[in-house]
């Protein structure tokens, strides 16, 4: 079952217009790895939900999800290159950061080519990793202020 929490973080919306809940989807296979992030991440999106499994996040994302992705690499179920190649098929926009053990490692460099916009390496300080999911998220609030 995921883990979800509600936070009231900063004013992430434009002026005067409504929109859906900035989200970070943390999709971390290790609960105690997991849970960690979720308190460092969570006063940063107004929700955050962790996944153990792909399969799970997956079933509960849409293209009307918004928000930002924080997924480890090696994941239990499916590897995470699927899982950003079902993203782009199934034509959900959501920008995807990569945990991986080594950054230059194949498969890292395979995620970007896929279409994650960032690969973080795992021991990363955990003001690097909040940096990296802040700037996602002020890209996703900029960019839907700029459409409106």
């Amino acid at each position: 079952m995921p883990m979800t929490s509600h936070v009231t973080g900063g004013n992430n919306s434009c002026p005067g217009e409504p929109r859906q809940p900035i989200t970070i989807f943390l999709v971390v296979p290790d609960q105690e790895r997991r849970e960690a992030l979720a308190g460092l991440l969570a006063p940063l999106g107004e929700r955050l939900i962790g996944f153990e499994r792909a399969y799970s996040f997956l079933n509960t994302v849409d293209e009307a999800s918004h928000g930002v992705v924080l997924m480890d690499l090696a994941l239990p179920d499916i590897h995470s290159l699927v899982v950003i190649e079902a993203l782009k098929v199934n034509e959900i926009k959501l920008p995807i950061i990569v945990v991986s053990d080594d950054a230059r490692s194949n498969d890292a460099c395979a995620s970007i080519n896929a279409g994650a916009v960032e690969v973080i390496v795992r021991d990363a300080s955990p003001g690097i990793i909040a940096d990296v999911v802040h700037r996602q998220l002020t890209r996703i609030i900029h960019k839907g202020c700029r459409a409106a």
